[in-house]
């Protein structure tokens, strides 16, 4: 209501819309740099960022591996009644941006653990 009323809204929206922006970029960076393989549209807007991995990743798994390394996301089965095996919703949201790159380390880490751990099987 304050922000409403205060005639501050449109400089929030846009504060936020910039924020958003530069989380998005930062994700959409380190991706690309750190996991190449990676598949995403990159959002328009939002919160989230859809991403598909290779058929030999199993995102459940992935997921147990990268909580072992401190970070999370969504797995793709949470989202579908079947499929969704090798895909992955990730936030951007709630991450400053220069704590996107860790976090995209991170999940590069746990997905070449669950490879090794493939190739070893």
């Amino acid at each position: 209501w304050e922000l409403c009323t205060s005639g501050a809204l449109e400089d929030n929206i846009e504060k936020v819309n910039k924020a958003l922006a530069e989380r998005r970029d930062a994700l959409v960076s380190s991706l690309r740099e750190k996991i190449p393989e990676a598949e995403f549209v990159v959002p328009e807007g939002g919160y989230f960022l859809w991403l598909k991995l290779g058929d030999d990743v199993d995102t459940p798994e992935l997921l147990a591996r990268a909580k072992e390394e401190d970070v999370a996301f969504v797995a793709g089965p949470d989202f579908m009644i079947s499929g969704g095996e090798h895909e992955l919703r990730l936030s951007f949201a709630s991450v400053p941006a220069d704590q996107v790159p860790e976090g995209v380390e991170r999940i590069a880490r746990a997905l070449e653990a669950v490879r090794a751990g493939a190739a070893a099987a």
